[in-house]
């Protein structure tokens, strides 16, 4: 799950090299992209999948645009 809730411990930025800003900056930035999918697509109609109301293709479009934007976030 995204680090939103246990936040790696940032290491001292004198001490930091530009890869591994690079590397936490890259996974904050999934992370954020994560709880807007989830703000966007998932929050909005939170009755509708409470009840199983949601739609199934709904449900696998936003997964598919997670899935597709933390690959492209991963290269």
């Amino acid at each position: 799950f995204f680090h939103f809730f246990h936040p790696p411990a940032l290491p001292d930025m004198n001490e930091m090299d530009e890869d591994e800003a690079e590397r936490l900056e890259e996974a904050f930035d999934a992370d954020y992209d994560v709880a807007q999918a989830f703000r966007l697509h998932i929050v909005p109609k939170a009755v509708l999948w409470f009840t199983g109301q949601g739609q199934e293709e709904e449900l696998q479009a936003a997964m598919s645009e997670i899935e597709n934007h933390m690959e492209s976030h991963m290269e």
